[in-house]
């Protein structure tokens, strides 16, 4: 034999080294020293040669012998493997150069007995830690191979330590009585593969700073983690590719992962497995009942477990082995070469998929496979007997759409609750005129029909509100009363429809101020859901539930509401999901209440966006645009002010919610009469209405009561606030309760009645000392100080509650940090601009104020220039208007 061909094989390339640290995995191998043996199994390309290479320069600078072994096909030979471990064995220094002897080509024809005797022998003179390396043991598998490799196992001294490289593990090892006396150290492509820390510390210095954040993970969910595809990659990036470029091209259909997968993989599989995988592949998991039915086989079983132990890029996914996944790259590849084949048909592969995941109860999987067939009949029975609209809304929305887009309109008419479906998804998208219009289209061709179908008339009329509450239209007494009798009419098992009709209830009376029915209805609904596995209508009924908290000043209960829907949102359907936004937002306005401004600011920035885009109804955009508006005001914030405003009309116009413009036009004007402006800037959608929303009730009567303060009828706006404050109570409408009040002790104050100033004050101070809500009293800055501060001295004197106190104390310097922050945003005007700035609010021209400070006309128009810029104004009277709203003197 060549003497090169044993060298080459008695070491390892010295191309092979890895790019990065692998300490864990190092420091893993090295507790092989404490071990019997070790096992290194995985796919091709997990940098099994590479790591253990880098383990043995380790161990050689240690001065532990290491012998190596790169096997092949031709080691079969039991007498050539035996020589061959014989030659390794005394390269690395474990055995004597001399003995066992061997001739001059470096083989012999001993029996195999007679050269594993003699090595033995050699080995037990071993003095210290020694190891012995085999490299591709796959290739060199047999029966007797694995019998020698046993028998050293068994014999070997304690400090001569055995590590095997496989890409599959033998049945015929006898590794499970070393794994049970804890003497096997096992290493497979899971510990193999890199993680996200890993894979930027290995393409980091290549990847530009531009690149998103998240890259490392985007490259970790794309290739698993296998170390030659993020080899690939790093080519990809060093040959002058992006790494956006290099992601969108990352298939396993490209020529570099074909060419692999073809030459270490599917070639050297008979043409039985080939078929296997290439039929199997259209599945996300795959398990062997569901494999014989796309095969028309009954080895299912039997195969999937063998690619598993051959480690072909197959793993279970379960303790039990009953579910398999295929590596995503390798899946792709097969899928390619599916495609290709022109004696399978993919359509019918999905629909026989489709077929065995219903009828076995796997319901999500049915449908995607369903619909990938592009069978359209198919699609519509399912999705029918799925329920259509009741589907979706059990968080399948995106399934029936993608259903919807097989099938036609014009094959819906015997269909009526995929119809149904589709006027939930028109109207979730934001089109509810469009839905409305399908819908009515619907209803006509039910009628048609003179067959009566009692159960489809009922989500018939559920659907029906279901379409007043998104157009933002008042629910009528008798269509209330409709939805409470059909809870009778419903088949008491049908979890589902129960849960939409408690659903909707929940809705309604959150909307009308029937706040325990509100409550109970919607704990119905989240039993319903819970009975039919469905978080996505259960998140729902959090934000209803919390909705009501929050009228009634329960800021705590909505947040923990609030809170429990998202976590449930994010956990199942993402972080940047249509509920996660939801979420956000509500959580954003009670992060407002609290005055916690950094918080709520993020939370609109993560997801305002989102439910202009997507699915949101009435009371979340109110929540939204007036906490934006707030916001903005907040931060002195004209132009933000103004850009928040109209982005309100325009979801309002798109949406079709007109009470949602006016909501928005009447909460900036009411910040403008609050900052002694005349509210003139704002033009009104329509000549007023009957305020038939809470918060409009209360911006109606807020808005009207101050017109009346400014124009000194304070007679008539206490006795408004009055009236006003007992209605929100009786309703238990809290929340404008406090606001009100805070308004009327105001209003009692300028009058000189502190007495019951104090006790209006006192209203709206209890109930929110236990929920921390200070944004109400902190908003109305400067005009409400003198209050808070003659409460506090009363409360110091008479040593009152200390709760109490500590509230009153901070939201005086709440108060004076709002203040603080305003100058902060407008740029700090100099002792000179704010002189210049006084004399103007008192109405002196600009010789008056040259004449009074002394200075030049040019100076003071100097100033006034500047003055204008940092307050962002154009004009005298915007300039007296906004040092008075920002209380910059």
């Amino acid at each position: 034999m060549d003497n090169w061909v044993v060298r080459s094989k008695l070491s390892p390339s010295t191309r092979l080294r890895s790019l990065i640290a692998r300490d864990e995995l190092i420091a893993r191998l090295q507790q092989v020293l404490q071990a019997r043996a070790a096992v290194l199994h995985a796919p091709a390309g997990f940098g099994k040669t590479s790591l253990l290479a880098n383990w043995r320069q380790d161990l050689s600078a240690a001065g532990v012998p290491v012998a190596w072994l790169s096997l092949d096909d031709h080691d079969r030979d039991p007498i050539q493997f035996l020589n061959y471990l014989t030659e390794a064995c005394r390269a690395g220094g474990l055995i004597g150069s001399a003995d066992p002897p061997s001739p001059p080509g470096g083989v012999t024809e001993s029996p195999p007995r007679a050269i594993f005797g003699s090595l033995l022998t050699e080995l037990n003179k071993c003095i210290g830690p020694h190891v012995l390396i085999l490299d591709d043991f796959h290739r060199a598998e047999t029966n007797d191979n694995c019998k020698v490799i046993n028998q050293l196992l068994e014999s070997l001294p304690e400090n001569v330590h055995l590590v095997i490289s496989s890409r599959e593990i033998s049945h015929a090892l006898a590794l499970a009585s070393l794994r049970a006396r804890d003497e096997l150290i096992e290493i497979d492509h899971t510990d193999l593969r890199f993680n996200d820390q890993e894979i930027k510390a290995f393409l980091g210095s290549l990847v530009s700073a531009s690149e998103k954040s998240n890259w490392p993970h985007a490259l970790s969910q794309r290739t698993e983690g296998w170390p030659i595809a993020l080899q690939t990659v790093r080519r990809w990036v060093t040959e002058g590719a992006s790494l956006s470029e290099t992601l969108e091209q990352l298939t396993g259909r490209s020529s570099d992962f074909s060419d692999y997968f073809l030459e270490e993989v599917f070639d050297n599989l008979n043409a039985d497995v080939q078929t296997f995988l290439l039929r199997t592949s259209i599945l996300e998991r795959v398990t062997g009942d569901l494999a014989n039915c796309l095969c028309d086989a009954n080895n299912g079983w039997d195969t999937l477990e063998e690619l598993e132990r051959r480690d072909l890029f197959v793993q279970s996914l379960d303790r039990e082995r009953t579910w398999y996944r295929y590596h995503r790259l390798f899946t792709e590849f097969l899928q390619e070469r599916l495609r290709r084949r022109a004696d399978e048909s993919v359509p019918e592969l999905h629909h026989t998929a489709s077929s065995w995941f219903f009828n076995n109860g796997y319901v999500s999987e049915a449908t995607q496979h369903a619909v990938a067939s592009g069978k359209f009949a198919a699609v519509a029975d399912l999705f029918e007997a799925l329920g259509g609209w009741l589907f979706a809304l059990q968080g399948h929305a995106g399934s029936v759409e993608r259903a919807l887009d097989v099938v036609g309109d014009s094959d819906l008419s015997s269909y009526p609750r995929l119809w149904l479906g589709k006027v939930f998804i028109t109207v979730r998208q934001g089109e509810t005129e469009r839905g409305e219009a399908i819908f009515e289209e619907l209803l006509a061709s039910v009628g048609k029909h003179t067959e009566k179908d009692s159960q489809l008339e009922c989500e018939l009329l559920i659907m029906r509100s279901f379409l007043n509450v998104y157009a933002d239209r008042p629910i009528s007494d008798a269509e209330i009363r409709g939805l409470e009798e059909l809870g009778g009419s419903l088949p008491h098992e049908d979890q589902v429809l129960h849960a939409a009709r408690n659903n909707l209830l929940c809705t309604i009376y959150a909307q009308s101020g029937r706040f325990d029915e509100c409550m109970a209805v919607g704990d119905k609904a989240i039993r319903n859901y819970r009975a039919m596995g469905s978080v996505w209508g259960e998140a729902f009924i959090y934000f209803h539930e919390g909705y009501a908290c929050m009228a009634q000043g329960r800021l705590r209960d909505a947040e923990v509401l609030y809170t429990a829907g998202y976590d449930l949102a994010a956990e199942h359907f993402g972080e940047d999901g249509d509920q996660a936004a939801i979420a956000n937002v509500l959580l954003a306005e009670a992060a407002y209440e609290k005055n916690n401004i950094h918080e709520a600011t993020r939370l609109l920035d993560l997801s305002l966006t989102h439910i202009e885009r997507f699915d949101a109804w009435l009371e979340v955009y109110v929540a939204a645009y007036t906490t934006a508006l707030k916001l903005a005001r907040a931060a002195h914030d004209e132009e933000r002010l103004q850009k928040m405003l109209n982005r309100a009309r325009s979801t309002a116009a798109n949406r079709g919610l007109p009470r949602l413009r006016r909501i928005a036009e009447m909460q900036v004007l009411e910040f403008q009469l609050r900052d002694d402006d005349k509210g003139t800037d704002i033009r009104m959608s329509r000549p007023p209405e009957p305020a038939d929303h809470p918060v409009l009730q209360r911006l109606a009567v807020s808005v009207s009561a101050r017109r009346n303060l400014q124009q000194g009828n304070h007679t008539a706006a206490i006795d408004m606030l009055r009236q006003a404050c007992q209605d929100a109570s009786e309703q238990r409408l809290i929340r404008s309760f406090k606001s009100l009040s805070v308004l009327l002790a105001m209003a009692l104050w300028d009058t000189g009645e502190h007495e019951a100033a104090i006790s209006a004050f006192e209203a709206a101070l209890s109930p929110s000392i236990f929920e921390g809500s200070k944004r109400i009293f902190i908003d109305e800055g400067d005009s409400l100080v003198q209050v808070i501060r003659d409460l506090a001295r009363a409360s110091e004197k008479q040593r009152g509650n200390r709760l109490r106190d500590r509230f009153l104390a901070e939201l005086i310097m709440e108060i004076n940090a709002a203040r603080v922050q305003v100058a902060k945003n407008i740029g700090e005007l100099s002792p000179r601009e704010q002189e210049v700035l006084r004399y103007l609010v008192q109405g002196r021209s600009n010789r008056e104020i040259a004449e009074s400070i002394p200075i030049s006309i040019n100076t003071v128009k100097f100033h006034l220039k500047n003055i204008f810029e940092k307050l962002n104004v154009t004009t005298r009277k915007d300039a007296v208007s906004a040092s008075i709203r920002r209380g910059i003197l």
